[in-house]
């Protein structure tokens, strides 16, 4: 069964996941790394300051670390093996240090998200047991719920 509201909750708490890891508000594209990039493979580079899943399990990111941008992000240099020529950091390491400087601003969120999605549910319940019976009556009970 598809439960609609849940699905968007998730959607939100893998959307601060993401950006507090690798500074990539699309999980989808955190997940899956920049499609746009070498060619549409899934290992594409993210982003200028940005990381994707890919590329932290391969500890390979394309940024140099000791170097910012002025966006905010890291400057794009050519790395070997996950370390750039100009004092690149691996990707595993930016994702720790990405973590250790958002993590009060991922928990705030969390528990934001959380404390309104409990509002909404209690706010909410009349209207949702009437759209949950209307999909019910359609036929579609089994398969979706808000």
């Amino acid at each position: 069964m598809i439960r609609v509201r849940t699905a968007v909750e998730a959607l939100m708490y893998g959307s601060i996941l993401s950006e507090g890891i690798g500074n990539e508000t699309n999980p989808i594209k955190f997940l899956l790394g920049d499609l746009t990039a070498n060619q549409g493979t899934l290992a594409g580079p993210s982003g200028a300051g940005q990381l994707s899943l890919v590329e932290i399990l391969m500890n390979d990111a394309n940024y140099s670390a000791s170097r910012p941008s002025a966006s905010g992000g890291y400057n794009i240099i050519s790395t070997v093996g996950g370390v750039g020529a100009a004092g690149g950091a691996p990707a595993m390491q930016m994702a720790i240090d990405n973590i250790n400087a958002n993590f009060g601003n991922m928990f705030i969120k969390t528990l934001t998200v959380g404390g309104g999605f409990k509002l909404f549910d209690v706010a909410m319940r009349k209207p949702i047991n009437k759209v949950n019976k209307a999909i019910r009556d359609a036929g579609f009970g089994k398969i979706v719920q808000l």
